[in-house]
């Protein structure tokens, strides 16, 4: 037993085998756990939607939007988050912790950002179902929408990254909002 526990606390590049071990465990662990849970979202939200359409009730709002939610969840972010969880044990070099750092801030607001499209999509739907679906001029009014709350979520998510990432976005606002005003001028005339 205690030649086990010597060979446990190891090291290896840095870290205990012990810790090694718990990263990895908790790697597994997340990346299985997870994306079992997301299935498993997935699966009820249709059985819930094919029993709403079967009685003619809708499904509550607020519960089909976050099993959509969870349903369009990537799984580069579900890995992204794995990897976070187990890099949280280990003490690893600077510059590699600062690479995770920079691939975990960036694939967290992508995230963010298309459970933000989602959420408009899933509203704009549902605004949408209330008017007649043969209206073409509405068809057309959601894609136009659709398109630019995009551009709107993705540009504040690649902002919010930034931000976090430790570069001054205030220099950077300040031009857009100058460019904006530019714009705003050009069209007029």
């Amino acid at each position: 037993m205690e030649h086990l526990l010597a060979t446990l606390e190891h090291i290896v590049l840095g870290n205990s085998l012990r810790a090694w071990g718990l990263a990895a465990l908790a790697f597994a662990f997340t990346f299985v756990v997870v994306p079992t849970l997301r299935r498993i979202v997935a699966r009820r939200r249709r059985a819930r939607l094919d029993e709403a359409a079967r009685l003619g009730r809708p499904m509550p709002a607020g519960v089909d939007l976050v099993a959509q939610l969870a349903s369009s969840t990537s799984r580069l972010f579900l890995l992204t988050l794995a990897l976070y969880f187990a890099t949280r044990i280990l003490a690893l070099p600077p510059r590699l912790d600062h690479a995770f750092e920079f691939v975990i801030v960036v694939t967290f607001w992508l995230q963010i950002a298309w459970w933000g499209v989602e959420a408009t999509r899933y509203g704009l739907n549902r605004q949408l179902g209330q008017g007649d679906a043969a209206d073409a001029t509405r068809a057309g009014s959601f894609e136009v929408l659709l398109f630019v709350a995009r551009i709107a979520i993705f540009s504040f998510a690649l902002l919010l990254a930034l931000d976090n990432l430790g570069v001054q976005i205030k220099p950077l606002l300040a031009g857009l909002g100058i460019g904006g005003i530019a714009i705003a001028l050009a069209v007029q005339t």
